[in-house]
C-alpha cells in the first residue's frame, strides 16, 4: 500500500507541476500578447508582402500569350529591412509597459491593412510603414535611455553650478517632469498618429478601381498586352 500511495502521490505531484508549468507559459504568452501579434504581422510582411514587392520590381510583361520573361533574383532588401524593424521593435516593446506594446502592434496591423487595400502602392507602403516603426522604436529606446540618465542625476553634483543642493533638486525635478511628459506624449502617441494620418491620406487620395480593387499596375499592363490573344 505504501508503494501504491507513493506512486499515486508522485503522479499527482507530476500533474500539478505540469499544470503549473503550462499556466506559467500561458500567463507569459498573455503578457507578451502584443509583442507576439506584432511578430506575427512582421512574419506576414516578410513572407507574403515583401516577396510580392520583390517580384513586382522584377516584372516584365510578355507579349500576346507568351509568359513573362524570368529575371535574375535581386537582393532581398525588403525582407532584411523587415527583420531589422522587427528586431528594433522587440527591444522597444520590452522596455515599456502597456499601452506602448499595443500601440506598436496596432502600427504593424495598420501596415498590413494598408497593403491589403492599396496593393498598387505596396513598395511605397512597405518602406513608409517600416520607417514609421523604426523611428518609433528608436524614439522609445532613446527616451528610455534619457529616463535612466535623468534618474542618475545628482543634485549634489549640480549644487556647485546652481548654488545649492535645494535649488539643483528643484530645477532637476521641474525639468524632469516637463521633459518626461513631452517625451511620453511624443514617443507614445504622436508617432503612431503620424502613421495613421499617412495611411488615411493614401487611402483617400485615389479612388479604387471599379474593375479590380486589388489590381496592380503590372496586372493592368499584362491584361492589356494579352487581350488580343484571348
Amino acid at each position: 500500500m505504501d508503494i501504491i500511495n507513493a506512486i499515486g502521490q508522485g503522479l499527482l505531484d507530476s500533474t500539478i507541476w505540469m499544470i503549473n508549468g503550462l499556466l506559467l507559459i500561458a500567463y507569459f504568452l498573455i503578457g507578451q500578447l502584443p509583442l507576439l501579434l506584432s511578430l506575427l504581422c512582421a512574419a506576414a510582411i516578410a513572407f507574403v508582402f515583401d516577396p510580392q514587392a520583390i517580384k513586382r520590381t522584377q516584372f516584365m510583361p510578355g507579349r500576346s500569350l507568351r509568359p513573362s520573361p524570368e529575371r535574375a533574383p535581386v537582393l532581398r532588401q525588403h525582407q532584411v529591412l523587415t527583420g531589422v524593424t522587427a528586431g528594433l521593435w522587440i527591444v522597444a516593446s520590452l522596455l515599456f509597459p502597456s499601452p506602448v506594446p499595443w500601440l506598436g502592434m496596432a502600427m504593424w496591423l495598420l501596415a498590413i491593412v494598408g497593403l491589403l487595400f492599396l496593393p498598387a502602392e505596396d513598395v511605397q507602403l512597405l518602406w513608409r510603414n517600416k520607417t514609421f516603426i523604426i523611428i518609433y522604436s528608436l524614439a522609445l529606446i532613446v527616451f528610455r535611455g534619457y529616463l535612466a540618465l535623468l534618474g542618475r542625476a545628482s543634485p549634489q553634483a549640480w549644487a556647485a553650478v546652481m548654488g545649492s543642493s535645494a535649488d539643483a533638486q528643484r530645477v532637476l525635478a521641474s525639468n524632469q517632469g516637463l521633459l518626461t511628459t513631452i517625451g511620453f506624449w511624443v514617443a507614445c502617441f504622436a508617432l503612431p498618429a503620424a502613421q495613421v494620418t499617412y495611411l488615411v491620406q493614401r487611402l483617400t487620395t485615389h479612388p479604387m478601381s471599379l474593375l479590380g480593387a486589388r489590381q496592380r499596375a503590372a496586372d493592368i499592363v499584362e491584361d492589356i498586352r494579352t487581350r488580343g490573344g484571348d
